[in-house]
């Protein structure tokens, strides 16, 4: 069952050409998250002019099934002029294709807010309050019909 809002085909066309950038994307894991369909787009200044930054949220099913931990997520990918991308994640291993959260965050996103109302970058949730309130409905239907399939099976 695969709620995943759909990818752009540029995304999806290079994707196939960067295996460590696909690897990166939980929008393609639909085994552990399901990607809400709101997605925020914003255009730093802190990158080359008509770039923009995609922020993704997700809800990760395992914790939410749980009702414990970060239920939901949100990653970014930026989206470069001449046609590249690059996850913006938590990596160990960064190239040309993913960013670590934390180089993006003193780089991109230092002192900017994506997606939150705080003060800060964030990309973990641990309720569907913390959420920007544009997805709230969408995350609460979700963790919902995954509480209910949990209490189901139980």
């Amino acid at each position: 069952m695969a709620y995943s809002y759909p990818i752009s085909d540029d995304i999806k066309r290079f994707s196939r050409n960067n295996q460590r950038f696909e690897a990166s994307l939980k929008m393609l894991n639909d085994d552990e998250y399901i990607t809400l369909n709101t997605i925020i787009l914003s255009y730093p200044d802190t990158l080359p002019e008509d770039s923009q930054v995609i922020g993704v949220f997700f809800a990760h099913k395992e914790n939410i099934k749980l009702g414990k931990g970060i239920q939901f997520k949100q990653d970014y990918i930026i989206k470069r002029p001449d046609g590249t991308f690059t996850s913006v994640t938590k990596t160990t291993t960064p190239n040309k294709q993913v960013m670590p959260i934390e180089e993006f965050a003193k780089k991109i996103g230092n002192g900017k807010n994506y997606g939150t109302d705080k003060d800060s970058l964030d990309h973990r949730y641990y309720s569907v309050d913390e959420l920007p309130d544009i997805i709230r409905p969408e995350a609460q239907e979700i963790s919902l019909t995954l509480t209910a399939q949990s209490e189901n099976q139980a």
